[in-house]
């Protein structure tokens, strides 16, 4: 992989522009490797390399866009975007000039130098912690990095380059009593080396030993802890509704709504690409419009929803450097790094002061929820009875239900840790109320 634009993409942009009105082009070059893991052995290592280009053009008033891996027939590719635009949206935008990028750091020189056989041996260290506790558990795991760089360039002068990497381990493990089973994974993934597999082999094997006792509940309404790793599941619903193309489509709750308080006051909810090492973060987005942070909801109050070039342009409202998408497609709003600002509550404290509540750290079903609505129904998948401060035991074939927007603005305690989930950072957040539906009592 090269550090430069090759000089066939170079023709490629000048042809296009003297075709087109306004041209905008984007060339990606990246190498990712893994080791696979299922049943406690290596399963495979997988290379793969893809390099591609992609064309946006406004011609005579309207977006046009084309992409291609295959460098062979790229003297036609100009003329293929002119063509979609035939059919494509009115453009309620022009693309940007040159605004430079700001500085944060993408690459991790220890990643380009990783060999498969240190990848196999982080995988295998995770798995041999696991079974040398649990001998009879089936473990899985991954190891995966990955090199590339990414150019943007315009009609309008905009040229801009930059390197990036990642890497990537998680563990999963599944355990078999009889008819129950007990699924748990952990992992992390960063643009920076980090081959420290035990401390996800160690959480692992603590789940699995709260989860030797099971419990069976009846219809309860409870406080509900959940973890940074399935908070996931009640932001998707502000996630989706503070996406501009909901916006435009007429079916955002919060559209409209800047300065409402939506949530409880302690909740900051931030998108920021100019985290150090993050995997969602950047120098400019895919338009070429400086990475910046931004709030979303601040101390509980709406600030922002997000935006691309054109959703901004159809709707009036100022891009916010969110328009985001590869090669292949034309960019569209999307989330950075969400970062949920922490509480002041430790996480050990917040269990021990729990008279009665459920600890939740995976849920089934989620796809199945109306997240626009907000409302979520799901099952179990890993989650723990607390009782007088302890954890007892997991309870077993019980559903949760709820509502997002209720539930951000019915919060307990906050934890002062956090931790990063994919681009994600969230802390332990208590949810006050939220009703669970166990196997003694169906709702």
């Amino acid at each position: 992989m090269k550090d430069t634009v090759p000089d066939e993409i170079h023709r490629l942009f000048d042809r296009a522009r003297r075709a087109a009105d306004a041209v905008e082009l984007t060339y990606a070059d990246s190498h990712s490797t893994s080791a696979h893991f299922e049943s406690n052995h290596l399963k495979y290592i997988n290379t793969r390399s893809v390099r591609g280009v992609g064309l946006r053009v406004i011609h005579e008033g309207r977006i046009g866009h084309t992409s291609t891996t295959d460098f062979g027939d790229l003297n036609h590719l100009a003329d293929r975007a002119i063509e979609s635009s035939r059919f494509g949206q009115k453009a309620r935008f022009a693309f940007p000039g040159s605004t430079g990028a700001p500085q944060v750091r993408l690459y991790d020189e220890a990643i380009d130098a990783l060999t498969p056989e240190r990848a196999v041996r982080i995988g295998r260290e995770g798995i041999e912690r696991v079974l040398a506790e649990f001998p009879d558990v089936d473990c899985s795991a991954d190891v995966g990095w990955s090199t590339g760089c990414r150019a943007l360039m315009n009609s309008t002068g905009l040229n801009l380059f930059e390197r990036g990497t990642s890497f990537s381990k998680g563990l999963s493990c599944l355990q078999i009593h009889g008819e129950s089973l007990v699924w748990t994974d952990e992992g992390d993934s960063a643009r920076r080396f980090d081959p420290a597999m035990l401390p996800h082999a160690d959480k692992v094997c603590s789940w699995l030993r709260l989860a030797r006792r099971e419990i069976q509940i009846g219809v309860e309404e409870l406080p509900v802890i959940f973890t940074p790793k399935c908070l996931g599941l009640v932001l998707e619903s502000f996630e989706a509704n503070l996406n501009g193309k909901a916006e435009q489509k007429g079916v955002s709750l919060l559209a409209g709504r800047e300065g409402e308080t939506v949530a409880d006051e302690r909740i900051t909810l931030c998108d920021d690409p100019l985290v150090d090492d993050a995997t969602g973060s950047y120098r400019f987005d895919g338009e070429g419009l400086p990475g910046h942070a931004k709030a979303l909801i601040e101390r509980g109050r709406l600030r922002n929803l997000i935006y691309d070039l054109q959703t901004g342009g159809i709707l009036g409202k100022s891009p916010t450097g969110n328009g985001l998408g590869g090669f292949a497609s034309a960019p569209a709003p999307d989330f950075a790094n969400l970062r949920l600002k922490a509480g002041e509550t430790p996480y050990a404290q917040m269990i021990q002061s729990c008279e009665r509540g459920l600890l939740v750290d995976g849920v089934l079903g989620a796809g199945q929820s109306n997240v626009l609505a907000g409302d979520f129904s799901v099952n179990l998948e890993l989650g723990f009875l607390i009782e007088k401060g302890e954890i007892v035991g997991r309870v077993k074939n019980a559903m949760l239900a709820g509502n997002a927007f209720e539930a951000f603005r019915n919060v307990g305690r906050i934890s002062r840790e956090t931790e990063w989930h994919g681009d994600d950072e969230f802390p332990y957040v208590e949810f006050l109320g939220l009703v669970i539906s166990g196997k003694e009592g169906r709702l």
